[in-house]
């Protein structure tokens, strides 16, 4: 499953997994960043029996989601365009039904989620189907695939979707195949049918067959009532994972779900996994510190980085033992794994209770950031907390209005001491955010007296929205305005006498 081989964590959470074998829903709490859940998400599918997993998320875009998944499915990932076209439909059937392990990521879930379909009768009902032996009236044939929405091949490269007649022979490439076919005749009767490659004419590897089906290239959308959700339903194979999504996109019906989410519903089971982020080391003293008190506690400690050379003096300097095989068992040894020049490096994530932890130069390196970007990021956190008292109202950007606690002191592990300001929600919900990540928490300007939003509730997203879409208005209306007012001819006055 893991791109790279013999990736040195491991979790296979069978109680978790029972419960979603029994009641088809799982609830997730604490899975960190995406680099966490894509490590979380292989070690399902590797202890399941689960060969597609289907990943939305409002949380990330599905490119980005896409970089550290990579890491851990390598190629085996599919994109899941907004728009879902007949052929990507056939596409996703067919890797669906494959037994190949594939994770899905929705580039927008909400607008898949809307799409109407054909069912697999209306499908089967407008298939054409050519047999070896069988007697073609090829016009005929021809009448019926443009009925369908096929078009003839410009040229001889056979594109999908698209079909020829040169001699005895036709050529055609169904949008439900990934090969072309040709179809050899004696007059009007089928000797043989074989599949290449690429839609190339003439052949250069070639496969017989005995029939070929082909699937139609439009439908009428009149007869399409199925959505994507119908073709993971009842499949034992495939399951769902809903990504901190807005309740009312979230979906449901007869498929296995597991649900991450920061603010679990009470009323459901939940595993709590204590997933995080790790906060970047601003010197290498910090950075070899932390190492060895890991080890003392025993932690797996993996290091992924492009600069081997540095962390390998860091370790030598600091007696640090460390390997590049994966497979070692030595206690109190840190894992390197070397990544490529122009390869991508994900996140960080640690796991306090199950004791790992995965670091790469993101974090490592974050000191060598230029001086300005440290004094603005400093000046920033240093200008907000000298203009906030206890009791004030603030804003943050993902959460919505609260009333700030002040700034809270909390031991994340043994001798790591992290600041924290707190915020208060309704129903006194509490929220504690890094000091070093308050850029997303701003003062409150406006009634003197607001109402706080609910955590965990989409009210606030749906005010976003409500916004953007008035702004949207406005901007619309002001560019209609200033169009009219270029167009308009004004009327030249008289000079005023005496």
């Amino acid at each position: 499953m893991s791109l790279i081989k013999n990736f040195p964590f491991t979790l296979p959470l069978p109680e978790p997994l029972k419960v979603l074998e029994d009641e088809k829903n799982l609830t997730l709490v604490n899975v960190g960043n995406a680099t966490a859940k894509s490590f979380l998400i292989a070690e399902i599918m590797t202890h399941s029996r689960f060969n597609n997993v289907f990943w939305a998320s409002t949380e990330e875009k599905a490119d980005s989601l896409n970089l550290s998944a990579q890491l851990f499915f390598g190629d085996n990932i599919i994109f899941i365009p907004e728009k879902v076209s007949i052929a990507i439909f056939y596409e996703l059937k067919r890797r669906i039904a494959n037994k190949e392990k594939t994770l899905f990521l929705f580039e927008d879930f909400e607008a898949v989620s809307s799409q109407k379909f054909p069912s697999p009768k209306v499908i089967e009902s407008a298939a054409i189907t050519i047999k070896k032996g069988d007697t073609l009236k090829i016009y005929e044939l021809f009448a019926l695939l443009e009925a369908r929405g096929y078009k003839s091949a410009e040229d001889s490269r056979v594109m999908p979707g698209e079909f020829i007649k040169r001699g005895d022979q036709l050529f055609i490439y169904p949008l439900n195949a990934t090969v072309c076919y040709r179809v050899d005749l004696f007059d009007t009767k089928v000797e043989s049918i074989e599949s290449y490659p690429q839609g190339e004419i003439p052949a250069k590897k070639v496969v017989a067959a005995d029939s070929l089906t082909i699937f139609s290239a439009e439908y009428d959308p009149d007869i399409c009532e199925e959505t994507f959700l119908h073709l993971i339903t009842d499949d034992i194979h495939s399951c769902f994972i809903a990504d901190d999504l807005d309740n009312d996109i979230c979906p449901s019906g007869d498929f296995y779900k597991i649900k991450f989410t920061t603010f679990p519903d009470e009323n459901s089971k939940f595993f709590h996994l204590n997933f995080f982020s790790v906060l970047p080391f601003y010197t290498i003293p910090d950075f070899v510190v932390d190492i060895k008190e890991r080890m003392r506690r025993e932690f797996e400690v993996v290091v992924m980085t492009k600069k081997f050379k540095e962390i390998e003096r860091i370790f030598k300097d600091n007696e640090v033992m460390f390997t590049e095989d994966l497979a070692e068992t030595m206690p109190s040894t840190v894992k390197i794994i070397k990544a490529k020049k122009d390869q991508f490096l994900p996140h960080s994530f640690q796991n306090n209770d199950r004791k790992i932890i995965f670091l790469t130069d993101r974090e490592i390196f974050q000191f060598r950031r230029s001086a300005a970007r440290k004094k603005s990021i400093s000046g920033m956190n240093f200008e907000l907390m000298n203009s906030l008292k206890d009791g004030d109202f603030v804003v943050h950007i993902d959460h919505g209005i609260a009333r700030y606690g002040g700034i809270i002191r909390r031991e994340i592990q043994a001798g790591d001491i992290r600041e924290f300001l707190r915020l208060d929600y309704l129903n006194n919900d509490r929220l504690f955010i890094p000091v070093e990540s308050a850029e997303k928490v701003s003062k409150y300007v406006g009634d003197d007296n607001p109402r706080l939003t609910k955590l965990g509730g989409n009210e606030w997203q749906k005010l976003q929205k409500k916004l953007k879409k008035e702004t949207e208005k406005i901007a619309k209306e002001l560019l209609d305005l200033y169009a009219k007012r270029a167009l308009a001819k004004g009327k030249k006055f008289a000079a005023d006498d005496d």
